[in-house]
């Protein structure tokens, strides 16, 4: 970015300068064509001298994709081919991040668009408006500096403000990250400070308006069915650099709902959840960003939404959450990136899973099931029901994706059985269901779905046999419906 045109970008990437009371050290006057500044970080991006997290920034894919439970999500692999004799390995995903990203080349001072009160400024204000070399700039980003001199003082809004849009926006890993490192630090310093109360606390219109300037197509990312077509426009991959800018963003709101989880309302929690979920099935965030980065955002907000919340918590963001997207495929994906060991992800994924199989099957006989497993076995007579001709490509697709979800929901719920044949009648109807998708050498995502009916019944039989072996029978196990 270039000097002279820096305020027009400035005001292009803000949303709103926010005023702050008398406590601060200057007020800040309003500008008339911008709105509010953001940011965006990462919790383990922090030092640019971390060499390994350096290298999977880089390259993301040197670390193994975190989106799989143990046990039941380990399944049968799918190949994919070109004339569709099989089933697809990845989700179709949807293009979010299609136009040209308004990025921060060159450093601005942070009090070049606001008139400072006097006499308020010193030390690193007076610096910074004395000293606007890019030299001095790169010094106070990249160093420790601003750290140390606000370590016993709150530091103002605009500093923050410039922070936050550095780490969002630069182009240069080496400034969004030391951007990172120094604000996190001032976060940290204002809550051992009792200073909460000025930290920069970014919004869902901040983050709205970062995502914009990231590349994001606003309409696209409301829109539940974008999926990618033959006919869609070409375009050119982002840049790594934006999606290590959005891995910061994420690090940041995620430190500041930690840091003070007070400040955000359970609204506020749930929209930001269902927004980077939306996010995340961007095609080629998917195939840059680690998924257990985007999970341990969901568990670290998941954490704190109050307990007399949570219960409708789940109702409303398991119908968001499997709702994203049209497709089977995407559903399964969101439904593993919730996974965890919290009992609150395990509950909210295990949600997910049943809505989004009662948004696929057609006329479901599972919206009248009261419990888990009642669900359970409607879901398995539907597709019992059906002819064995109707096992064709586009249903062992479909069906496929539903049974992956099943096999999570089975895997998270404890089923209460009335008594022993109730539970053996449930293995049988899955070896009965596997015996009905037929193999044929034309059709191999029939052997697919097939492997996959045979290893839920392993899986289930092996689950019953370590029940009894640890003397589980006489426990009444609660069916969170």
């Amino acid at each position: 970015m270039r000097k002279d045109t820096a305020v027009k970008v400035r005001g292009r990437v803000c949303a709103s300068i926010i005023k702050r009371d008398n406590s601060c050290f200057f007020q800040l006057e309003k500008l008339e064509s911008q709105g509010g500044i953001l940011g965006i970080h990462k919790s383990h991006l922090l030092e640019e001298s971390d060499s390994e997290e350096d290298e999977l920034l880089e390259n993301p894919r040197l670390s193994s994709r975190k989106t799989e439970c143990a046990s039941v999500s380990e399944l049968p692999k799918l190949e994919s081919t070109d004339n569709n004799s099989s089933l697809p390995t990845d989700p179709p995903m949807k293009l979010l991040f299609i136009h040209p990203p308004s990025l921060i080349e060159e450093l601005y001072p942070p009090f070049a668009e606001v008139t400072p009160r006097e006499g308020a400024l010193e030390g690193a204000e007076r610096m910074l408006l004395s000293d606007n070399s890019l030299e001095s700039l790169t010094y106070l980003v990249t160093t420790q500096w601003l750290v140390l001199f606000y370590r016993e003082k709150p530091c103002p809004l605009a500093i923050w403000q410039w922070l936050f849009q550095i780490m969002c926006l630069s182009c240069d890993k080496r400034i969004s990250s030391g951007a990172y490192s120094n604000i996190s630090a001032l976060v940290k310093g204002a809550k051992a400070m009792d200073q909460a109360h000025s930290i920069f606390f970014p919004s869902l219109t901040d983050i709205f308006d970062i995502l914009t300037n990231l590349g994001v197509d606003k309409e696209r990312l409301s829109d539940n069915d974008v999926l990618p077509q033959v006919d869609d426009e070409v375009f050119p991959p982002p840049s790594q650099s934006i999606f290590s800018n959005f891995c910061r963003l994420l690090g940041y709101l995620k430190l500041c709902v930690e840091t003070c989880p007070e400040y955000y309302s359970v609204a506020s929690l749930e929209d930001f959840i269902v927004l980077v979920a939306n996010i995340s099935l961007d095609t080629n965030l998917y195939q840059e960003v680690l998924p257990g980065d985007i999970t341990e955002f969901f568990q670290a907000l998941v954490g704190e939404i109050p307990s007399s919340h949570w219960a409708c918590s789940v109702e409303s963001l398991a119908g968001k959450l499997s709702a994203l997207s049209q497709h089977h495929h995407n559903k399964l994906y969101v439904a593993r990136l919730i996974t965890g060991t919290t009992h609150r992800l395990s509950t909210l994924q295990m949600s997910v899973c049943r809505k989004g199989i009662e948004l696929l099957i057609e006329k479901p006989p599972t919206t009248s099931a009261k419990t888990n497993t009642e669900f359970a076995r409607a879901v398995l007579i539907y597709y019992y029901h059906l002819k064995p001709s109707s096992f064709d490509f586009k249903t062992c697709y479909k069906m496929y994706s539903i049974l992956a979800m099943l096999a999570l929901f089975l895997n998270l719920s404890q089923l209460v059985w009335t008594n022993a044949k109730s539970e053996r009648e449930f293995a049988q109807l899955l070896g009965a269901l596997s015996d009905k998708v037929r193999d044929d050498p034309n059709h191999p995502e029939r052997g697919l779905v097939k492997d996959m009916l045979i290893q839920m019944k392993l899986e289930f039989e092996g689950r019953k046999a370590i029940k009894k072996q640890t003397d589980l029978s006489a426990v009444v196990f609660t069916d969170i419906s």
